[in-house]
């Protein structure tokens, strides 16, 4: 059970979902493709935890997480994974997917492989950037798919592209607080391995700044679909979200967020799975 704990397996599903729902969105195409698509997805973040988990096996045990899973368990586990993720990108012949999903495995490798826990701030972009990445693997997946025309379709404000880009701003931003409020939750461990995350090393108004402005992002993402969308349902739902993050603003100007940063973290993959749903209505 530890062990599998230790894959986060929650976080996978969410991706896996959020991409099987984009391709349900955008793309009118047969389910068989969607789901497979999710799956290799599913495997692939499996591989960026297992193999994240191998890595930091000294701070995570310093820490005091997934203490029962032993460093060559965490490597056996990397290892069928990874072989597992990199074997099943190949089924995927149409367009240009099988690039996109070569592209994200590299960046899941070098990001663990390069310690970017040592590198400051940009480790929780990168990997923001990734997940959000994630949801456009859809458009990949036409024979035709051109990136250039993709971004020509955006900039002329072609509605499925304008959605996409309000769907990338909303995963990026919570993934990225997430992603700091993990780093402070885990700030004992890191610096006892001198690790120089950013969110442990920023002095409390810094912090406290940069979540404001991803909250900020995260609304602008909001009224940005709110805008497009006809749907009552799904203006019901985005009103919903901006009004219960309410309390992670509050906390945010008026209380040390930090003594509550394992709280908010939960708070946030509840949010992420709320915000994956409505990309099905």
């Amino acid at each position: 059970m530890s062990i599998l704990k230790s894959l986060r397996l929650l976080n996978a599903l969410f991706v896996s979902m959020a991409v099987f729902a984009a391709y349900q969105k955008w793309i009118s195409n047969s389910n068989a493709l969607a789901v497979q698509l999710a799956v290799i997805v599913f495997f692939g973040v499996l591989f960026a935890n297992a193999l994240n988990n191998f890595l930091d096996y000294e701070v995570d045990i310093a820490n005091q997480k997934f203490t029962k899973v032993t460093r060559k368990q965490r490597g056996w586990l990397a290892r069928i994974l990874g072989v597992i993720s990199l074997l099943m990108i190949p089924t995927f012949s149409s367009g240009h997917l099988s690039t996109a999903l070569y592209f994200l495995w590299f960046i899941s490798v070098a990001y663990n492989l390069i310690q970017t826990k040592n590198k400051g701030w940009w480790g929780g972009i990168l990997v923001s950037f990734s997940l959000a990445f994630s949801i456009m693997l859809p458009f990949w997946s036409k024979p035709n798919f051109s990136l250039s025309e993709f971004f020509q379709e955006l900039l002329s404000h072609e509605k499925s592209k304008v959605e996409f880009a309000g769907f990338f701003l909303i995963i990026f931003s919570l993934s990225l607080m997430r992603e700091y409020l993990k780093d402070i939750q885990d700030a004992s461990g890191d610096q006892q391995h001198q690790k120089k995350t950013w969110a442990p090393l920023a002095s409390n108004q810094v912090f406290k700044g940069v979540i404001f402005l991803l909250i900020v992002l995260l609304w602008l993402g909001f009224a940005h679909l709110f805008i497009l969308e006809k749907s009552s349902l799904f203006k019901l739902v985005w009103v919903f979200l901006p009004a219960i993050s309410f309390p992670l603003l509050l906390s945010n100007l008026k209380n040390d967020l930090r003594n509550q940063a394992s709280f908010y973290q939960k708070y946030l993959k509840f949010y992420l799975f709320i915000g994956t749903v409505t990309l099905f209505l």
